[in-house]
């Protein structure tokens, strides 16, 4: 009975040996090998987050003034009064242009001594692609009503003042093998809410 339990004892240990020995370091190998295949993943998405984007880049949305300039004909720009007010939303590499309007003419905001009184996001007009150059950053496809206005425009970000300015050519729709240079400027006065 003893040598039965003996040689039970050590069959049980020489059991637990090898499976410490052989299996455990294949367990290991695949556990690692799982995190190798997650830590690329992980290396992927970090890739990702360090890339960066017009979005995160701009760090804004909201209410902004377009001006459109012309320096050929600088008598063409009033940095007082607006070309148009928009709405801009960042996501990821695109901006979507949005047509505001004002909700309430004479509404609850009517002494705000602002245009941005009561103005509301309306329909989608336009969407612009970027990608990187650089501090720049370049349309690399312009949709909707802003095609003829950013198609290979060279932007650039003011964080501080939530300013973008693009500077490119407006295509005349009459005169389209004559571009004009133009520069576009989006600026932010504070008063939007965000």
């Amino acid at each position: 009975m003893n040598k039965l339990r003996n040689c039970l004892l050590h069959y049980s240990g020489y059991i637990i040996g090898i499976h410490i020995l052989f299996i455990s370091p294949v367990e290991s190998a695949n556990i690692s090998t799982s995190l190798d295949f997650s830590s690329d993943i992980q290396i992927s998405l970090l890739r990702q987050q360090n890339t960066k984007t017009i979005e995160s880049q701009l760090g804004w949305k909201g209410f902004f003034s377009l001006y459109r300039m012309f320096p050929d004909r600088p008598d063409n720009y009033d940095e007082e009064f607006p070309y148009s007010i928009v709405y801009l939303e960042p996501i990821g590499n695109s901006l979507n242009i949005y047509n505001s309007y004002v909700k309430k003419p004479l509404g609850q905001l009517a002494g705000c001594n602002t245009h941005y009184c009561d103005r509301a996001k309306a329909s989608l007009i336009g969407r612009l692609n970027f990608k990187e150059q650089g501090n720049q950053w370049i349309v690399t496809e312009a949709s909707g009503q802003t095609r003829i206005l950013f198609d290979n425009a060279r932007c650039e970000i003011y964080r501080k003042s939530k300013t973008l300015i693009c500077k490119g050519f407006y295509k005349v729709e009459n005169y389209p093998m004559t571009p004009v240079p133009a520069i576009y400027k989006f600026v932010n006065d504070g008063s939007t809410p965000f």
